[in-house]
This record gives structure tokens, C-alpha cells and sequence, in this order.
């Protein structure tokens, strides 16, 4: 699973995603859910504030009112990159500040000056809400199993994925809606 964006405003989750279909091409998917997300998600999030702050060069004070609100991340050769967004309310407005930062993407043997790319924490960062992006796709979520057996997806459940379904779009379940409700 390649994580593209991921979203979180205190209400909804969205995450987009791909997974290769072959070597050339990938199926892309978006999940928007109301499912509290778990606090490692948050977590991760807000652990690239100060990151965002740093990229920004403002003081670390400021940086702390920062509230990232997303990531959207880029994938070339296998080289990410990203963006962050993080609002930051003002005292003369109603409405916060949107931050985007410039676009950065991880440092590869080519770079000669390495003042533009992720430094290793910035990365490794990102990658903390990559997994936790993909952690909630799979159905990590703040309310965990009830039961014992609710602990993984079953093998019916959206979540599961197997290895030779890799890729394919999930199969559309149940009728119209439109039928005669059982009594």
C-alpha cells in the first residue's frame, strides 16, 4: 500500500492510497470514515509539528500552535516526498492560518545539497503517519477488538486482504437496498 494523503480534522479521517496492480500501474482508493482514529494516529500527526516549525524557521513557541491537519505525499522512484498542512489560529481572526509547506522529498544519493531534502527525523516522522494511515485502511481504530476474535479482520471482513487479491477492487456486497425488509 502506497499512502498519498492523509487527513484528519478531530471529525473524519481520509486517507488515499494505492496498491500496484502490476510493475507500471497502481489502483488508487480514498477511505473517508467517522471511526475515531487511534491516539498513536494523532500522535503522529501532531509529532510533525515542530518539524513543520523547523522547515518554516520560526520559533519553536509559535511552532507549538501549530495543528497539522494532513500530509499529501509523493512517490518518485521510490523516493518520498511530502507536504504538510497545519493550521494556526490567530488572535485577530476567526478562522486559523492554513500552512502548507514547500514540498520536500527524502535525500537520495544524487542530492548534492542535501538543504532541500527531509532531514532523517522529518522522514522518519512521515512515515509514523504513513503506518498509521494504513494501520486505520486495515481497521486500526480507537475502539479496538470487543472480542477476542474481532482482534484481526476476518476473512470476510473489507479489511482482510489476501496476497493474490492484492490490487483488485473489493466486490460490491448486498442488494439495491430497495428489497423487502425481513421479519
Amino acid at each position: 500500500m502506497q499512502v498519498r494523503k492523509v487527513k484528519y480534522d478531530g471529525r473524519a479521517v481520509r486517507v488515499e492510497y494505492a496498491r500496484a496492480k502490476d510493475e507500471v500501474e497502481f489502483d488508487e482508493f480514498a477511505l473517508v470514515s467517522h471511526d475515531e482514529p487511534r491516539q498513536t494516529f494523532k500522535t503522529a500527526l501532531d509529532a510533525l509539528a515542530p518539524h513543520v516549525g523547523k522547515l518554516l524557521d520560526v520559533p519553536d513557541a509559535w511552532a507549538k500552535g501549530l495543528a497539522v491537519r494532513g500530509v499529501s505525499f509523493t512517490w518518485k522512484d521510490d523516493v518520498m516526498g511530502a507536504v504538510v498542512t497545519a493550521l494556526k489560529r490567530v488572535p485577530r481572526a476567526k478562522a486559523p492560518v492554513v500552512i502548507n509547506t514547500p514540498h520536500q522529498a527524502a535525500r537520495t544519493a544524487a542530492d548534492k545539497n542535501v538543504t532541500y531534502c527531509l532531514d532523517e527525523k522529518f522522514l522518519e516522522a512521515l512515515e509514523a503517519v504513513a503506518r498509521e494511515a494504513e494501520g486505520y485502511v486495515l481497521g486500526q481504530r480507537a475502539q479496538g477488538a470487543l472480542f477476542e476474535s474481532d482482534a484481526t479482520p476476518g476473512a470476510d471482513s473489507p479489511a482482510a486482504e489476501k496476497p493474490e487479491d492484492a490490487g483488485k477492487k473489493p466486490a460490491r456486497r448486498g442488494g439495491t437496498g430497495r428489497g423487502k425488509r425481513s421479519t
